[in-house]
């Protein structure tokens, strides 16, 4: 919790002091959000890869999720599935950045759905076909852990599909978006050696998967 934080909390809620020091709150934050971003995208970011348990991340992140997806007093529903069978999944990642990833994701999930709207999570293991893996620079003929987040909004059109995971491309209005969220989940992937993938069409929303390698006892066992 920065100074300024701690500062808010001791303010009259209204107050025009308080108002000014919840701008320079929320400049600070998105400056800090910037600066990490652009670290992340330069893949110039030092990741603790360990052996995670992707059921157990996942719902560690729900909580984080569910207060996401409420804020601004938004109809939004969360709903979640693990689809590995009940297979305990060990993947290699960095918790702290593939929260950020998921956060960031479910982030835009809710943006692209201004008014009721619900995004689902998901998670297992997929061998990505040939294709798929030469597409996402992934190694072909192997496993690895994934979750999805699939929205209800109107979907992403061809053109900005192409352009979604370069730095500093936005369709947000001027203020309100850097354009780095994005490519910064791309960056981490990479870093991961694994990928962001994503499939839409419009009219009927938009699915972000992400690709994770698979810890080795987890690899043999499935």
């Amino acid at each position: 919790m920065g100074f300024n934080t701690i500062f808010l909390l001791n303010l009259p809620v209204g107050s025009k002091l308080y108002q000014y020091a919840e701008r320079m709150d929320i400049i600070g934050k998105r400056a800090a959000e910037l600066v990490s971003g652009l670290l992340s995208v330069g893949r110039k970011q030092y990741l603790k890869i360990e052996p995670l348990k992707l059921d157990g991340f996942i719902r560690s992140q729900i909580p984080l999720a569910q207060a996401l997806l409420s804020r601004n007093r938004r109809a939004q529903v969360l709903e979640w599935t693990n689809e590995s069978l009940g297979r305990e999944i060990l993947v290699l990642g960095d918790s702290g950045q593939l929260s950020q990833v998921l956060l960031n994701l479910l982030s835009n999930s809710q943006d692209a759905q201004p008014g009721e709207g619900k995004s689902v999570i998901t998670w297992g293991t997929s061998l990505p076909d040939e294709f798929t893996a030469g597409r996402l620079s992934l190694t072909p003929g192997q496993k690895y852990g994934y979750f999805s987040i699939t929205d209800q909004g109107p979907g992403i059109p061809l053109e900005i599909q192409k352009k979604i995971f370069e730095p500093f491309f936005t369709t947000k209005p001027v203020g309100e978006g850097t354009g780095i969220g994005l490519a910064a989940v791309f960056g981490i992937m990479k870093q991961h050696q694994g990928a962001v993938d994503l499939f839409s069409e419009p009219g009927h929303g938009a699915k972000f998967t992400i690709y994770i390698p698979l810890a080795p006892e987890t690899s043999d066992s499935i």
